[in-house]
């Protein structure tokens, strides 16, 4: 399975989701450090939405993957 850089690198998932997922992380790490940081309900939200999105690409790739393995293996066992 590949890499997430290079799932994100090859166009598999939206560019705008990684730039998200960056701004994300900033405002965790403005919440965690900046006590005068203010994150809002909807920063919140957003960040769910993308890690569902997130889980559900990867179950998707994770179900191609093991179609793949399965595959193969009943190749050579024929």
């Amino acid at each position: 399975m590949k890499k997430f850089v290079e799932i994100m690198k090859t166009s598999e998932i939206p560019t705008e989701i990684g730039r998200k997922l960056h701004l994300s992380f900033e405002n965790r790490n403005k919440a965690r450090y900046d006590s005068h940081a203010r994150i809002t309900v909807e920063d919140a939200d957003d960040v769910e939405n993308h890690i569902k999105f997130l889980i559900s690409f990867l179950e998707r790739e994770i179900k191609r993957a093991e179609a793949c393995s399965r595959e193969g293996r009943e190749r050579k066992s024929v």
